[in-house]
C-alpha cells in the first residue's frame, strides 16, 4: 500500500471514529442511552446511579443516587433548604439565598 492510500485510510478511519463518538454523545445528551440497559460504573448497582451535568463546563459526574427519608432530610437541611430542595418550593425573592 503506498503512502497516499495509507494516509487516506487513516483519515477515513479517524472520521468514522469521530462520527461514532459524536453519535454516542448526542444519544447520551438526548437521554436515549439510559433505557438501553447499559451498565453503570463498576461497583454501582444498576439503577442506583445518576449523571450530574455541570452547566459551566459541560462535563458530567456519575455518582450514586442518594436515598434518604424525609425525616433524614429534615435533620440535615434547614427548614428553608428543605422547602426549596425537597418540596420544590421557591426561594424568597431578592435575598440571594
Amino acid at each position: 500500500m503506498d503512502t497516499l492510500a495509507r494516509f487516506n485510510l487513516q483519515r477515513l478511519l479517524f472520521a468514522f471514529f469521530l462520527a461514532i463518538l459524536g453519535l454516542c454523545v448526542w444519544l447520551d445528551r438526548a437521554g436515549l442511552l439510559s433505557g438501553m440497559g447499559l451498565p453503570g460504573p463498576p461497583g454501582v448497582a444498576s439503577g442506583g446511579w445518576v449523571r450530574v451535568y455541570f452547566a459551566g463546563n459541560g462535563r458530567c459526574l456519575v455518582t450514586e443516587r442518594v436515598v434518604k427519608s424525609d425525616e433524614e432530610w429534615k435533620k440535615q437541611l434547614s427548614p428553608e433548604e428543605y422547602q426549596v430542595a425537597r418540596r420544590k418550593g421557591t426561594e424568597r425573592g431578592v435575598t440571594g439565598r
